[in-house]
This record gives C-alpha cells, sequence and structure tokens, in this order.
C-alpha cells in the first residue's frame, strides 16, 4: 500500500459537499420514517425502506470518495505515484458502484410510492417496467465497469504487465445517464396523469402534482451528471472527473430529498402547533362532508375546514368512504358514526382512493356521541 498523500486541491470540495448531502438526507429521511411510523398510518412501507437502503449506499459512496482523496483523488495526475493513482482509482470505482445502486433503491422508492397511489393499472405497469428497465441497464453499467479491462485489476492499475481493455466504459456511462434522466422526468409527470381527472379544486390539483413531481430537479442534476461523463476519457483522470462525481452525488442527494419533502407535512404542522388528523379523537371533530382535497367541514363545530394540506391527508379519507360505501349497499343514505377515524394522515391516501374506481361524490354524515 503507497503512503497516503495529503487532501489538497479539490479533495477538500469533494469531502465537504458530499458529506453535507449525506447529512442533509439522513435528516431527511429520520423525518420520513418518524411521519409514517407515528404521525401516519403507522405502518411504513416497501418505498420507506427503498429509501434507507439508498441511504445506506450514498454513505458507501461518500465514504469511498473521501478515502480516495487521501491517494489524490482530487489533484492532478502528475503529482502522484502510479501506486497512490491506482488506490484512489479502485477506492473510486468501488464508489461508482455504490452509487448506481443507490440510484435504482432511490429510484425504486419513488416508483413504489406512485404505484401505491395511481388508481389505472397500466400507470403502474409502466411504473415498473421503467424501473425494470434502468435497474437492468445500472446493473450493466457497475459490472461492465469492473469487467471493462482484462485482468481485471488493469481497470485501476495500468502499470499490470499484459493488460488491456476490450471495451470503453464511456458509452455505456452515458446510456445509463440518459435513462436516468429520463426516468427522473417520466415519474414527474406521472402525479400529474394522476391527479388530472380527480373531483378536486384545480388548485388543490396542482398543489399535489407539483408536491409529487419535485423530481423534475433531480432530472436536471442528471443532465449535467451526463455532461460531466466526458471526464471518464480524460487524461488527467484523478482530477477531472471530481465534477462528475459531485454532481452524481448531487443527483442522488436532489432524489432523496425531494422524494421525502411530500411526506413531511404532517411533522411541519405539528412543529406548528396544528393538529394533525390522528391527534382528533373527539367524534365532535370528524368531517361530514369529505372531499377529495383533504379539506372536511366539521360536524357540530364551527363549520371550517380543517386538513388543509391536502397532500398529507390523503390516506383518511379512504377509510371514511369505505364506511360510506357499506352503507351505501345495505341502502342507507345517512351514517351515523360511532368509533375512531384511522390515525393516519398519510401523503397518499386520497390519491390511492382512485384505485378503488371510486365516484367521488359528497356525502352527509350525522354524527352522535356515544
Amino acid at each position: 500500500m503507497p503512503p497516503p498523500v495529503a487532501v489538497t486541491e479539490l479533495g477538500p470540495t469533494v469531502i465537504g459537499v458530499m458529506w453535507m448531502e449525506t447529512i442533509v438526507t439522513l435528516i431527511l429521511i429520520i423525518m420520513r420514517l418518524y411521519c409514517r411510523a407515528y404521525l401516519m398510518t403507522g405502518r411504513v412501507g416497501w418505498d420507506d425502506w427503498l429509501m434507507a437502503a439508498s441511504w445506506v449506499f450514498l454513505v458507501g459512496y461518500t465514504s469511498t470518495c473521501t478515502a480516495a482523496t487521501r491517494w489524490g483523488f482530487g489533484r492532478h495526475m502528475g503529482e502522484l505515484s502510479f501506486e497512490q493513482f491506482a488506490v484512489a482509482n479502485l477506492l473510486e470505482i468501488c464508489g461508482q458502484t455504490c452509487y448506481l445502486v443507490a440510484m435504482v433503491l432511490s429510484k425504486g422508492s419513488v416508483a413504489a410510492f406512485l404505484v401505491r397511489i395511481t388508481p389505472v393499472l397500466w400507470h403502474r405497469v409502466t411504473l415498473w417496467v421503467i424501473m425494470a428497465g434502468f435497474t437492468i441497464i445500472a446493473f450493466l453499467c457497475a459490472l461492465l465497469n469492473w469487467l471493462q479491462c482484462f485482468p481485471t485489476a488493469f481497470v485501476w492499475d495500468k502499470t499490470v504487465k499484459g493488460g488491456h481493455c476490450w471495451m470503453s466504459i464511456t458509452p455505456v456511462a452515458l446510456t445509463a445517464g440518459g435513462v436516468s434522466c429520463f426516468v427522473d422526468f417520466a415519474f414527474a409527470a406521472f402525479p400529474w396523469q394522476i391527479v388530472y381527472k380527480l373531483n378536486m379544486p384545480k388548485r388543490e390539483k396542482l398543489n399535489i402534482a407539483l408536491a409529487l413531481s419535485l423530481g423534475v430537479f433531480a432530472g436536471i442534476c442528471g443532465i449535467i451528471r451526463t455532461y460531466e461523463l466526458q471526464g471518464l476519457s480524460a487524461v488527467d483522470y484523478s482530477y477531472d472527473t471530481v465534477p462528475l462525481v459531485l454532481w452524481a452525488a448531487s443527483e442522488l442527494a436532489i432524489t432523496i430529498i425531494c422524494a421525502n419533502i411530500p411526506l413531511l407535512q404532517p411533522l411541519i404542522r405539528k412543529v406548528r402547533g396544528q393538529s394533525t388528523l390522528h391527534s382528533d379523537h373527539s367524534p365532535a371533530s370528524y368531517p361530514s362532508q369529505p372531499t377529495i382535497g383533504g379539506g372536511r367541514k366539521k360536524s357540530g363545530s364551527n363549520g371550517k375546514m380543517f386538513g388543509s394540506d391536502s397532500v398529507t391527508e390523503l390516506q383518511d379519507t379512504g377509510a371514511l368512504r369505505s364506511d360510506l360505501g357499506a352503507e351505501r349497499g345495505r341502502g342507507n343514505t345517512k351514517t351515523s358514526v360511532g368509533h375512531s377515524m384511522p390515525r393516519s394522515g398519510s401523503d397518499e391516501s386520497i390519491l390511492r382512493e382512485a384505485r378503488e374506481g371510486h365516484i367521488y361524490v359528497r356525502e352527509d354524515v350525522s354524527v352522535s356521541r356515544k
């Protein structure tokens, strides 16, 4: 093992930017899990676990790139020995593998979330087909990154005798980058398709769609990262690939951040001292006129709408509507609600409600105490 070098030039930038993004995403994921476990349904779903797993590989990406700076990553190749460059290059390639796995997991989390809320079968099939295609391409990119040369050690150590490369990884990486951008923009467009035909005010449609479409910013980062992939063929590899690594980390971090923000509104309301749905236990506070936008009039109260943050009240409407549907099946037009409403407040429940094929109507519900 060659001796490490001083972390200079672009090395401190790599460490500072990547660890800052890692810490910020950790905070948001912890907040997301807290909201799901305690402020919403009380259950953590597959999309939450996939997002947490993606952060684990983000830590791997950040850690390997940080270690690479100790052997010259971020410095010009002319300042490094062949042994130092080989170690830095190996660590960077390990980091690239972690990055690709993290991207698959984070986009898989977004896909799983969208599948939970989309009402149309072909939407769900399309989401999984897109995700499967990206997973295959990312896997091939990670695999060929290690197998592009023979022997394998020649990938990171060009001093290996008899080594040669039978392909260039750059075209494969460019393809994977382009597909990644497409996935980001496709997933950002799906919420608009989902809410377009829902029976709710246009402003609430817009709010929900915008909140669930923040992934467009990850797509923008992906475009820049794809442009920076030309650094893979640079002569001064240890220095010229730094922008690529930083934009890749930023794309992954922004994917995680934008996927978590829509799920944090119950926590924001709690911090502001506003009531959340699952804290309203009094029958007098139950909704008497359910609406799709999360606005419901209180029965026996002042008639004001509560729960204006419609994106965070999506699950509760479904539970109430199932009660109403059961009563309609028995020929009743009014319902006496004497049980506690589900304690959720999840972001996706209004849109998930559409999966049942319901036509959104207004129902009068009389509420009585027992």
